[in-house]
């Protein structure tokens, strides 16, 4: 027998969970609906070494020991081959710079999936599947089991505001791997994914809330460090009392993380060791030990950390004075603050870091703050009013010829319609730099001729566009790239339909519909429209897989 409301706190229970899926580490923090002011961080981790079980986060790695029993996190035996950096593996390599794609720690990774015959979004998959069982466990010991049963999950997972669209859809797929998105008593598990710095900001708007200092119209710059990412965002204070804030300038990043620095300094070891060098002093048996008149060393030189930082540094300082000097141009005036340890930026702009274990977990913490907001249940009254397109999104289509409109190479005849189009035009819907309030939905229409001695209608599909040039092309060019097709397996008695009649007297049925874009959390979703009604989700896959 279910228990009452009484017994479960309430009536639509629901507990958050905010999931920082990290290149080196990964964290999740969570709430409850009836205790939402309570943030819990999940520690307790499964570990080697007992100093290691309560920290914040934990090691985005995995390890296949004998008889394939899988071992993750900290819980990996030492004399095991660890798989990491198996984030970054979910970007196709065309799609990783030079530097990241030859690394030797990403050939490790594809080298390690080739060897064990799995996917990137399998190994994600098996990985969250571990980092949430372990959090739920922790939920339950906080809350009871019963709340947890009969709470509905809303699960907010953060991901790099650079990162291509076609990741999400792959996080999307790992997750249900992962068993995250299994059926429940309480009901559907809801998914959404929230993009990494802001997630960082909104954990550090919560500690400034009451701040005496702050006051509307400031800008303030944040910059979130991450293990593979460096992503910077930044704010206009719209209000103090509730805090609202807006983005200023388009936001930038780069994969220029810490595992670059880690990387940096394994070229650096490398080096020494193609010179002369002792053995390690641990390698040495007992007589060797007693004659060795030193022990063994591995010199380091300023230069040598110089080189080792320089490059992931010089790149992070690069986008810093790129995002002041951009919110100076529209704003008039310096951001007040900056959000990372940055000392050359001058006298006007404060900086300022947390200590301890805030910076860390901000990204999870943020999430959980995001997701509490969106539902109403927050006690913080911060809230992200608008944010600043990164790139351009559009449908492909053709258009009805005009000679005034379109260029005589696109022109192409259509045998259905019986009239001349123009071919591969684009429609950009949401374009790079304009403003998008959380929730915003943008349509557009798609239309099908179908023959009439036809019977089935499935699947019909709409491909969705993105691009990053300044100004997106009126046609399709090189700088348009496919971001997704949305296919629709749709329910509808063809005979239903309206028909089309061509000038030759040929009859077709018209199918109508409408693709939604909404933009929650920086982040697109996509629905399908058939008269004024949503299509099921069960209906309509978002696929981003390119041709």
């Amino acid at each position: 027998m279910a228990p009452s409301s009484a017994d479960t706190g309430g009536g639509d229970n629901v507990i958050i969970v905010g999931i920082d899926f990290g290149t080196t580490y990964s964290g999740v923090a969570f709430t409850w609906s009836n205790k939402v002011e309570r943030m819990e961080v999940i520690t307790s981790w499964e570990s080697e070494l007992h100093s290691n079980a309560d920290m914040e986060k934990v090691p985005t790695a995995l390890a296949y020991g004998p008889q394939r029993a899988l071992h993750w996190g900290y819980a990996i035996p030492f004399n095991l081959e660890q798989l990491r950096w198996f984030k970054l593996l979910l970007i196709d390599e065309d799609d990783l710079p030079d530097s990241v794609r030859n690394s030797s720690k990403v050939k490790e990774a594809r080298e390690y999936l080739k060897k064990h015959a799995k996917t990137p979004v399998e190994v994600v998959g098996m990985y969250l599947r571990h980092i949430w069982n372990h959090s739920i466990q922790r939920v339950t010991e906080t809350v009871s089991r019963n709340l947890v049963n009969f709470s509905k999950f809303h699960i907010i997972i953060t991901l790099p505001a650079i990162w291509p669209a076609y990741a999400q859809g792959r996080m999307r797929e790992a997750t249900s791997h992962a068993g995250m998105l299994s059926d429940r008593i309480a009901g559907a598990t809801e998914l959404a994914f929230l993009s990494e710095p802001e997630a960082a900001a909104l954990a550090t708007l919560s500690d400034m809330e009451d701040r005496r200092d702050i006051k509307a119209n400031d800008s303030f710059v944040v910059v979130d460090c991450g293990g593979g990412t460096a992503d910077l965002i930044s704010y206009d204070m719209v209000s103090v009392a509730p805090m609202r804030v807006k983005e200023c300038v388009k936001g930038q990043g780069d994969l220029c993380g810490a595992v670059f620095v880690d990387e940096a300094f394994l070229d650096i070891l490398k080096e020494k060791f193609e010179w002369k060098f002792k053995i390690p002093f641990e390698c040495l048996d007992k007589k060797e030990l007693r004659s060795s008149q030193s022990i063994p060393k591995i010199v380091l030189t300023s230069d040598d950390t110089k080189r080792t930082f320089d490059p992931v540094v010089k790149k992070i300082i690069g986008m810093v004075d790129e995002q002041v000097t951009a919110v100076r141009e529209k704003k008039g005036k310096d951001p007040k603050r900056l959000g990372p340890r940055v000392t050359h930026i001058g006298d006007t702009i404060e900086v300022l870091q947390s200590r301890r274990s805030a910076p860390w977990t901000a990204i999870c913490r943020g999430a959980v703050i995001y997701a509490a907001t969106l539902r109403g249940l927050s006690p913080l009254s911060i809230e992200v009013k608008s944010r600043v397109a990164r790139v351009s999104y559009s449908n492909c289509f053709n258009d009805y010829w005009k000679q005034e409109k379109h260029d005589v190479v696109d022109k192409s005849w259509n045998d259905d319609t019986q009239t001349w189009m123009a071919k591969s035009q684009m429609e950009w819907f949401l374009k790079i730099g304009d403003r998008i309030n959380d929730g915003k939905k943008i349509r557009f229409s798609c239309a099908r001729l179908f023959p009439t001695d036809i019977t089935n209608i499935n699947p019909c599909e709409a491909e969705i566009y993105s691009s990053s040039a300044p100004i997106p092309p009126k046609k399709f060019d090189v700088t348009t790239k496919q971001l997704c097709t949305v296919k629709w397996d749709s329910e509808i008695d063809i005979t239903t339909l309206p028909t089309f009649t061509n000038q030759l007297g040929k009859v077709f049925y018209e199918l109508l519909y409408d693709v939604e874009m909404t933009a929650v959390g920086g982040m697109p979703d996509f629905a399908v429209y058939h008269n004024g009604k949503r299509q099921g989700s069960k209906h309509v896959i978002i696929d981003y897989t390119t041709k």
